[in-house]
C-alpha cells in the first residue's frame, strides 16, 4: 500500500514502488521533497554529506562549444507576464585543456537582463565590466563607507601614487600642489 505523500514510480523489474525518503510530496503545504519527507519550501533538495560538499542540483547545457552557458533565472510577474528580474549564469569560456568558466550575475535594467558582475576563472571579480583585469575591477564610481586599506595606492587622472611610505608617514600637499609623503606635519 502506498503511503500518504508517496510519489509512485516504476523501479527495477517494472514494478511500481515508492521511496518517501528520496521523493515525497507534502499535499498540505504544496511542497516537493527530494531527500526529505519534510520539505520546507516549494522544492526542498536535501542531502546528508557530513564534512563535505554535495552536489545538490545540476543545470546543464549539453552543447560543448565555447560560450555555451546554463542560467538560473529569477522571475516575477509584472503587469501582464512573468519577467526575468535577475539571473546567475555559468559560462563555458574554454572547452579544451581542462576547461574554464565564468560566473555571471545579471539584473533587470531598462527592461533588459544586463550583466552586473562577473567572476572570471582567474578569480578576478568585475563590477560593471565583463573583462576584469585585476582581483577587483570596478568600471564606474564607488562609494566606500568605512576604511579603505591599501598597500600601495595609484590613482590616475590627477595622479596620486603612494607606495612604501614606511611607518609614521603623513601625506601633505607640497608647494606645487602635489600630494607627497612626509615624516613631519
Amino acid at each position: 500500500a502506498m503511503t500518504l505523500g508517496s510519489i509512485p514510480f516504476f523501479g527495477a523489474g517494472g514494478f511500481m514502488q515508492q521511496s518517501n525518503a528520496n521523493f515525497f510530496y507534502d499535499a498540505t503545504n504544496n511542497r516537493l521533497g527530494l531527500g526529505t519527507t519534510t520539505p520546507a519550501a516549494k522544492l526542498d533538495v536535501t542531502n546528508s554529506s557530513s564534512g563535505g560538499t554535495a552536489d545538490q542540483l545540476y543545470l546543464s547545457n549539453d552543447a560543448s562549444a565555447t560560450s555555451s552557458a546554463s542560467r538560473l533565472s529569477f522571475r516575477t510577474k509584472d503587469l501582464v507576464n512573468a519577467t526575468s528580474t535577475s539571473a546567475i549564469t555559468g559560462l563555458l569560456t574554454q572547452n579544451w585543456g581542462g576547461g574554464a568558466g565564468n560566473l555571471i550575475f545579471s539584473t533587470l535594467r531598462s527592461g533588459l537582463l544586463t550583466e552586473a558582475a562577473r567572476f572570471m576563472d582567474t578569480g578576478f571579480l568585475g563590477l560593471g565590466t565583463t573583462t576584469p583585469a585585476k582581483t577587483l575591477s570596478v568600471q564606474g564610481d564607488a562609494i566606500i563607507s568605512g576604511t579603505l586599506t591599501t598597500g600601495n595606492l595609484i590613482a590616475t587622472s590627477s595622479t596620486i601614487t603612494l607606495s612604501g611610505l614606511g611607518t609614521d608617514m603623513l601625506t601633505a600637499l607640497n608647494s606645487s600642489g602635489n600630494l607627497v609623503a612626509t615624516s613631519t606635519p
